[in-house]
Order: C-alpha cells, then sequence, then structure tokens
C-alpha cells in the first residue's frame, strides 16, 4: 500500500512540474503554437510523457530562439 501511495505522490509530483513548465513556456512566448499545444496534450496523459514533452518544447523553442536573427541586424541603428 506504501508503495502505490508513493508511485501517487511520485505520478502527482511530474503533473505539478509538467504544469509548471506549460505555464511558464505560454507566458514567455504569449502565444498557443503548434508545440504548446503538443505539450498540453502530453501533459494530459501524464507521467513521463509530459516530461518529454517539457523536454521537447524546450529543446525546440530554445534552437527556435537560437535561429532567430536579432533586432540590431534587422533594424541597423542609424547614428
Amino acid at each position: 500500500m506504501a508503495e502505490l501511495l508513493a508511485g501517487l505522490e511520485w505520478q502527482a509530483l511530474f503533473k505539478a512540474m509538467a504544469r509548471h513548465v506549460y505555464v511558464e513556456l505560454r507566458s514567455q512566448l504569449r502565444t498557443n503554437d503548434e508545440w504548446a499545444g503538443r505539450f498540453r496534450a502530453a501533459l494530459l496523459l501524464g507521467g513521463v510523457s509530459g516530461v518529454v514533452a517539457a523536454g521537447l518544447v524546450c529543446y525546440r523553442r530554445r534552437r527556435k530562439m537560437l535561429r532567430a536573427p536579432s533586432h540590431s541586424r534587422l533594424h541597423p541603428a542609424t547614428s
């Protein structure tokens, strides 16, 4: 019985962490794009899939932000 309760607590911890990551991503991106939608779907499944989805979303966002051109190159400052 104790093992079952520990497993349920562990699953609740994963879900809480995944929700926190989702909310943080939404606040930073201020958009509901395909990856955020996929993350939410995985979050509803819960458990390990939510953690994997969180990692995937963070990885994709980081790559996209690194590739994005800076504003200074798009609009060079005139002096």
